[in-house]
């Protein structure tokens, strides 16, 4: 560069000299780059840069700068700008600022004495398509205490024939494997024990590059650095044609029979392309700390009944004991088989099982049950898992057993039954399924007989289905016998009161469902209410029918709150469509004869749809439907008078309309008694003459 050519050769007259090279220096500096300001303090220097001299970039590819910044300097630098110009072709730094296709800067931060930082600009340079050598100039706004190393000038190449294969150093290659147990941010693998990575990268090639790469491993050593261990593969599955288009890989098997921290190395490690190689080799490799690790540590966790385990004491049988079991170590423990062992209180062995761990990974936790098949108080139970493993040993062996003093009870079967529809009674139409239950941790297996008036066995299983028809009418008593492994032996008693069931029917009109303790039949009378009776009904309301019921056997009512029936009336077969069935009124009489009513009450369950009643009854009833009915519609027409014997007359007419209406009562005929004394029905005329009087009488 210009500014090194112009330092001096001798050593004499050292102050004219210095002052000299300042003048040189400022003189050279201001005209290759105007920009500059005055001065700065300390000693900051650009060292490198990205991208670096003579390195490639695509001609269509935006293109970031980064610049290595060094504080050469004993106290904190001030905060600076680098200016960054480019231009096209090999040029000097001034012809180039004078040239120049794109500038931008870059923002410096304060650097601590002797370090160094890199930095990136905001803005970005495009080549836009050009093909060629750029020269890129950086350089501080501001001279500092040594301005050699202010500046910083190198080239660039832009190609459209750009490839550059990369490895994702973000993404974890071990995050396929499950199981790893992890220390301090890093996963510990196993020695003698095969790993399959995965590999992603990016793959930038242009239209008429192809590219084919070698990936694989390497393990070193973390001290010395020395090659342990390698394995490579080749790839042709690139993508071509593309901008950094991602690609996944398998990588090499990955193994080593030694444990200890190494540096696993891995990326792409060689790329043959065309018609350029990788053009950027610095994004293709990297490491990181692994460790192997072979160290077991099981543990039991704790130990309780596993019915409850908050209970005391445990239960005889299968599966009674809970075992919770922990893997501290790294490597994963396969078929296991922990043991539980019961001494007496005298230290003796006396009983003892084990169970199966098939699979605990490394920081995993896992419940194993075992069998109690021993009962007694003052037990010892002690749990246990083996402290070696095929050729690895426990390094805590203290945790892998834990035990306690507790009693083994025989579990009560505490049978019960359970009716599939539970009622005080059931007709004898219905089939009642009953099922038999017991404590579900009663010694298996468990046996049930079914008995009727404790004699008679009429099923074993755990379901019964009783056929009500078999037993006839009455209360009969059953028994459930339930029996466990052991022999002991439990009884359920239980009743069922079967009803007779009947139905009478006078369709479409009324439906009468009865039930009775005893063989019964049903009484009903239906009829029309007493004529010219209001029976006290609301105004407006008439009263429609009376419809009276009873359950009688041996002619006495059997109605006394034990037994019913239930009443379905189609009110609208029954009565005239003029009535508004929706207004009707059900009420309750005690006798047809009487005209005093009550409600129904809630028990009755009494509902009225459209006309269609149901209603149930605990009583001998009458039942008074009333309701809002209009008038028959009735005419008499061809009325007649005409002479009969004796001075009296004869009256005739043809009737027409609702004729058949039971509430068309008939015709009534009425006179009007004229006595001799009364005068006549004609208004008097005292005038002797009164035309309008006349005409209004003989009118018609």
């Amino acid at each position: 560069m210009s500014v090194r050519k112009g330092a001096p050769n001798s050593m004499k007259s050292v102050s004219v000299s210095v002052v000299l090279i300042m003048l040189l220096l400022g003189t050279t500096l201001t005209t290759l780059t105007p920009s500059v300001e005055a001065s700065t303090n300390g000693d900051a220097s650009i060292t490198d840069s990205s991208p670096s001299n003579n390195s490639y970039v695509s001609r269509y590819d935006p293109v970031y700068f980064e610049a290595k910044v060094t504080n050469n300097y004993n106290q904190f630098s001030d905060e600076r700008t680098i200016n960054w110009y480019i231009c096209e072709g090999i040029q000097t730094s001034n012809s180039c600022y004078n040239t120049k296709t794109s500038s931008g800067t870059i923002d410096i931060t304060s650097l601590a004495p002797l370090t160094n930082q890199t930095f990136t600009t905001d803005d970005y340079f495009s080549p836009n398509g050009y093909i060629g050598i750029y020269t890129v100039v950086y350089q501080f706004d501001q001279f500092d205490l040594n301005p050699s190393n202010d500046i910083l000038k190198f080239y660039i190449n832009s190609t459209d024939q750009y490839v550059d294969i990369k490895i994702d150093s973000v993404y974890d290659i071990t995050s396929t494997v499950d199981g790893l147990n992890i220390y301090d941010g890093n996963k510990i693998l196993n020695s003698n024990k095969t790993y399959d990575f995965s590999l992603r990268g990016f793959s930038h090639t242009c239209t008429t590059c192809s590219a084919n790469a070698t990936i694989g491993w390497q393990l070193l050593d973390p001290q010395s650095l020395t090659l342990l261990n390698e394995s490579y593969s080749l790839t042709e599955m690139l993508p071509n044609n593309s901008y950094y288009s991602a690609f996944e890989e398998i990588m090499p098997t990955f193994a080593h029979n030694d444990t200890g921290e190494f540096i696993l190395r891995y990326g792409i490690f060689q790329v043959n392309s065309t018609p350029n190689d990788d053009m950027i080799i610095d994004n293709n490799i990297h490491q990181r700390t692994i460790i192997i690790n072979d160290n077991i540590d099981l543990s039991v966790k704790s130990i309780s009944p596993a019915h409850n385990q908050n209970s005391q004491d445990y239960l005889y049988g299968e599966d009674m004991l809970r075992a919770t079991f922990k893997n501290n170590g790294n490597v994963t423990i396969d078929n296991i088989l922990p043991e539980v062992t019961i001494f007496d209180s005298l230290g003796s062995e006396v009983y003892s099982s084990t169970c199966m761990l098939v699979n605990l990974r490394p920081n995993d936790e896992a419940d194993c049950l075992f069998d109690l098949l021993i009962n007694g108080n003052g037990l010892t139970i002690e749990v246990s898992i083996d402290d070696v493993v095929g050729t690895l040993t426990d390094v805590h062996s203290l945790d892998n057993s834990l035990q306690e003093i507790s009693n083994i009870n025989i579990p009560i079967m505490n049978s019960f039954i359970i009716f599939e529809e539970q009622k005080d009674w059931y007709t004898d139409v219905e089939t009642i399924n009953i099922s038999a239950n017991s404590n579900p941790y009663s010694l298996k297996p468990l046996n049930y007989t079914w008995w009727y008036s404790g004699l008679i066995n009429i099923a074993y299983g755990d379901t019964v289905s009783i056929d009500a028809s078999s037993y006839g009418l009455g209360s009969h008593s059953f028994k459930m016998t339930s029996r466990d492994s052991i022999g002991n032996v439990e009884n359920v008693y239980f009743n069922i009161e079967v009803r007779n069931q009947f139905i009478w029917s006078d369709s479409p009109f009324t439906e009468v469902n009865a039930i009775t303790q005893d063989e019964s039949e049903i009484l009903h009378e239906r009829m029309l209410p007493k004529i010219g009776e209001s029976y006290n009904l609301a105004e407006g309301y008439s009263p429609l029918l009376l419809l009276s019921y009873d359950l009688q056997s041996s002619n006495t009512s059997v109605l006394n709150g034990d037994n019913w029936l239930e009443i379905s009336i189609n009110s609208v077969e029954l009565l005239p469509s003029s009535i508004d069935f929706e207004s009707m009124v059900i009420l309750e009489m005690e006798h047809k004869n009487s005209t005093y009513w009550n409600y129904f009450i809630e028990e009755n369950d009494v509902t009225n749809s459209l006309g269609n009643i149901s209603l149930r009854i605990y009583k001998p009833t009458t039942i008074l439907i009333s309701g809002i009915l209009s008038a028959p519609i009735v005419e008499a027409q061809s009325f007649n008078v005409s002479k009969y014997k004796s001075g009296g007359f004869e009256i005739t007419w043809n009737p027409q309309g609702e004729l058949e209406n039971d509430y068309f009562g008939g015709w009534n005929i009425y006179r009007k008694t004229v006595y001799n004394e009364g005068g006549t029905v004609f208004p008097v005329n005292y005038s002797e003459e009164n035309k309008n009087l006349w005409d209004s009488l003989t009118e018609n």
